[in-house]
């Protein structure tokens, strides 16, 4: 029999729409957890994703009734100390939990993690409901709070949770495509589509955002680049490699000179240069905002191209065009220094002031990220 003293039954089917409004607007999602808290009687609540496998909160945790800071330092620290969470990442099968199927109220209340943390947000009773993961790995989690004094939450709300689970998971799927869509139009990368070699657009992470048709298919063919392996991350075949990724990665989503690597194609022994750079404005709206508000040099870009494949002529010119914007002079030049041709040789070929083919140089540097002319021609190399 229901406790009297339990909270009504919220209405699930409102609760259910506000869902899905909450996926698919960010002004909604920011309500959602002030509705499911009101909702089922908590006093705290928070909406997130995590990596299924770490347990890692993947972007930022919205929550009701909740400090900022606290947040910061759950995503930060404490999820690695929640016995709850643990418990849950141990345990994949269920989909809905109440703290005390996890651990022990007493025990609970011995905790490092809940004397030092949990307790000073009042959050000792927890119910909690979780998709399957995705593709990527990541899991969507719902969970409410309740201090101690108010007793655990009962079995009518634990049913309206897993009730919500499956409209959370379509919601969740519907979203990442309308995002990748929208994300897709906004960064301009349009172009990317229409390369012959496979391209990726990674988070300072190393998490995808998107890729292009050449890229899915050299996954699909176990292909020298893994993603979701690592807390959602690209790996690549040794850790040594994917460690040089990674950081080459971050420094380029920091619009600073990513790096370039020769992989083993594991499956056809093939050697691939992987090269990494900022996401070059060319192929990105003007001021177009991304994901989380990060602004859009927050990522970069990752191609891979076999070292022995035979090049058409003007190739190269062609690929500075499209992924980095150049002009056709610019790239051109560019291409005569990877060639080999010093600039006072380029100059006096093309019957131009020296003056000129440097301003087309400079202009390259700014537009590849490369911070000398050595290292533009080591990436053209790497492309061309």
């Amino acid at each position: 029999m229901r406790n009297p003293s339990s909270p009504p039954l919220p209405d699930w089917e409102a609760l259910t729409g506000a869902l899905y409004d909450a996926c698919l607007q960010p002004e909604a999602l920011a309500r959602f957890p002030e509705q499911l808290r009101q909702a089922l009687g908590a006093s705290s609540a928070a909406v997130l994703s995590i990596h299924g496998r770490s347990g890692v909160p993947v972007g930022p945790i919205q929550g009701s009734q909740l400090d900022p800071v606290a947040l910061a330092s759950y995503q930060q620290h404490w999820h690695r100390h929640d016995p709850r969470a643990r418990f849950a990442l141990a345990n994949p099968q269920l989909r809905v939990l109440r703290g005390q199927d996890a651990i022990a109220d007493a025990d609970y209340a011995a905790t490092p993690y809940y004397n030092d943390f949990a307790r000073h947000i009042d959050a000792f009773h927890v119910a909690a409901a979780r998709t399957a993961p995705d593709a990527q790995g990541h899991i969507g989690v719902l969970a409410l709070h309740r201090p101690r004094q108010l007793g655990a939450f009962d079995a009518p709300a634990m049913e309206g949770l897993a009730g919500l689970l499956p409209h959370l998971q379509r919601a969740i799927q519907l979203a990442e495509r309308l995002h990748a869509a929208e994300l897709k139009a906004e960064l301009g990368l349009a172009a990317l589509d229409g390369l012959r070699l496979p391209a990726l657009v990674l988070s300072g992470q190393g998490q995808m955002v998107l890729a292009n048709a050449a890229a899915e298919a050299l996954a699909r063919a176990g292909g020298p680049i893994r993603l979701g392996c690592r807390n959602g991350a690209l790996s690549a075949g040794t850790p040594r490699e994917t460690q040089f990724l990674l950081s080459a990665i971050a420094r380029a989503a920091l619009g600073e000179p990513g790096g370039a690597l020769t992989l083993l194609h594991p499956g056809t022994g093939e050697r691939l240069a992987a090269l990494v750079v900022p996401l070059p404005r060319a192929l990105r709206a003007a001021g177009a905002i991304a994901p989380d508000g990060m602004a859009p040099g927050g990522y970069a870009l990752l191609t891979l191209r076999a070292l022995d494949a035979g090049e058409e002529a003007g190739r190269l010119e062609g690929l500075l065009r499209a992924l980095f914007g150049l002009t056709a002079a610019e790239a051109s030049t560019a291409a005569a220094l990877a060639g080999g041709a010093s600039p006072d040789a380029i100059a006096a070929a093309r019957g131009v002031q020296i003056s000129t083919i440097r301003t087309l140089l400079r202009r390259a540097l700014d537009k590849t990220a490369a911070e000398s002319l050595r290292d533009l021609a080591r990436l053209l190399g790497r492309l061309g």
